[in-house]
């Protein structure tokens, strides 16, 4: 139905004058379907505000004109935009085995393209002008019968049967039949058995003359396959947009039940949603303040104990730490690199925190870094303050221009925060990941020991010793994950 909802709106769109909400993305994760829309600002439902005789008169007046739109699209199958029909939801527990018969064509009259649930619930309008400013939820859109739309949308409470009315349910239900070619039907607890009918209706619908879900055509210079990756901590994968060839990334966090299971090198960090959260605002604040190129989030939500955000797509650009690059075209990404850098760092600070407050070490500590966030670190001094570092600034999150070198954009901001200048690392001037550098290139030994020199500052004796100690422990280990990767 969500699908049928998106073709729908799509459909009516470029057929109608219909005011139909801006949908930009579909994508499916874990067994849902994500619908996203832009909000419609300045509108109130047509159900919740007060209205006068007059208002209600100019609200139906637009309407007249929306259903003669709508009603003017025309099919000789009885069909949503996914193939079988959706019913209108006043049909409630009966839509179901109804929606499943096989209805017969009809050229003449043919069927009409139905709202399904045009009630005023179902209207944005200007509170001031009373101009209906968005027609929502579109689900049960189908081409029908004309007698399905009923006129209910003439007033605002559709659902309440006035004095002498009756429900239009039960001749409905003796048309549908008709349609079916059935004859007979046993009614038992609501669920009608439909003999020999009872059979998909999708073969009423072709789907050669269904509206595509998404454009096909791309932009882009450069033809790669989708992007869709999973692992223990998320899955970043590639979605369409709705109305245009552009393209999205959707990057999700992984809740415990999810991840994978015997990772070498990392685990589960129950700061992950946080993390993410971290990224989506240090982006805008980047933006903001400098003239680095950085993603353009569209939303973020959270949904099933995961966060979501959702981003554009950069066009034209491969990632430099997988292109082979000769020596001036290394170069020249340095350079620009170093000015982005020179931005960033002149971004100050007094607390050691990310944007979300808790710090997130550089990617390359790996296993020491939740030690070191949950150490208390002493305020900067003005004459000292920390800076704005990026956190993983290796070249694998660095996007080009494959023909100028010109860098697009910088991702993956998940660890940026306000740290001691000397987090960020140099590891940037080189075409390798900002972790996993063997050793002595790897600046991991002397980062970690002076955090655990600026986190003493800040603690008791006793909790001096525990913190250096658990520093010793995991030094071990973060030499090892440093050779194997």
């Amino acid at each position: 139905m969500l699908r049928n909802e998106a073709r729908a709106i799509e459909y009516v769109r470029h057929h109608t004058t219909i005011p139909v909400p801006t949908v930009i993305s579909m994508f499916e994760d874990r067994g849902c379907v994500y619908m996203v829309q832009e909000y419609v600002e300045g509108t109130v439902n047509g159900s919740t505000i007060r209205l006068s005789v007059d208002a209600k008169a100019e609200i139906i007046s637009q309407l007249e004109g929306f259903v003669g739109q709508l009603h003017a699209l025309t099919d000789p199958r009885f069909r949503s935009f996914v193939g079988a029909p959706f019913l209108p939801p006043r049909f409630h527990a009966h839509r179901l085995p109804l929606e499943h018969a096989n209805y017969r064509s009809s050229s003449s009259p043919p069927y009409v393209l139905c709202h399904g649930d045009l009630s005023w619930q179902n209207l944005l309008i200007d509170p001031e002008t009373y101009e209906i400013k968005c027609v929502i939820d579109w689900e049960y859109a189908s081409f029908c019968p004309v007698e399905m739309e009923k006129e209910d949308w003439r007033r605002p409470d559709p659902y309440t049967l006035r004095k002498g009315e009756s429900s239009d349910v039960v001749p409905m239900f003796g048309m549908l039949l008709d349609l079916a070619g059935i004859s007979s039907v046993c009614i038992s607890g609501h669920l009608y058995h439909l003999s020999d009918a009872d059979r998909s209706s999708s073969q009423n619908a072709s789907s050669s003359t269904l509206p595509p879900p998404y454009p096909s055509s791309r932009t882009s210079r450069i033809q790669a396959p989708p992007i869709d990756r999973l692992n223990f901590r998320r899955r970043v994968f590639e979605t369409p947009a709705q109305q245009t060839a552009a393209r999205y990334i959707v990057k999700r966090t992984v809740p415990s039940a999810e991840q994978e299971v015997g990772s070498t090198h990392f685990w589960h960090d129950p700061r992950d949603a946080d993390m993410l959260r971290n990224e989506i605002k240090a982006i805008e604040y980047v933006r903001s303040h400098t003239t680095i190129p950085v993603p353009v989030v569209v939303t973020s939500f959270s949904d099933r104990n995961s966060v979501y955000m959702i981003q554009e797509y950069v066009e034209g650009t491969v990632n430099a730490g997988g292109t082979r690059l000769d020596p001036a075209a290394q170069d020249k990404i340095r350079a620009q690199l170093k000015g982005y850098i020179d931005q960033l760092h002149a971004l100050t600070d007094l607390s050691f925190r990310s944007f979300v407050g808790a710090p997130f070490l550089p990617a390359r500590l790996y296993r020491s870094r939740l030690p070191l966030e949950e150490a208390n670190y002493p305020p900067a001094t003005p004459s000292q303050p920390y800076v704005l570092c990026h956190g993983d600034l290796g070249w694998q999150n660095i996007l080009i221009d494959p023909q100028t070198y010109e860098i697009k954009c910088i991702i993956d901001w998940e660890y940026a925060g306000f740290y001691p200048v000397e987090l960020e690392g140099d590891l940037w001037q080189r075409q390798d990941p900002a972790l996993g550098v063997p050793p002595p290139m790897s600046d991991v030994e002397t980062t970690i020991s002076a955090l655990v020199k600026l986190a003493a500052r800040d603690e008791q004796p006793s909790e001096r010793r525990m913190v250096t100690a658990h520093m010793e422990d995991d030094q071990d280990e973060v030499e090892e994950d440093t050779m194997d990767q």
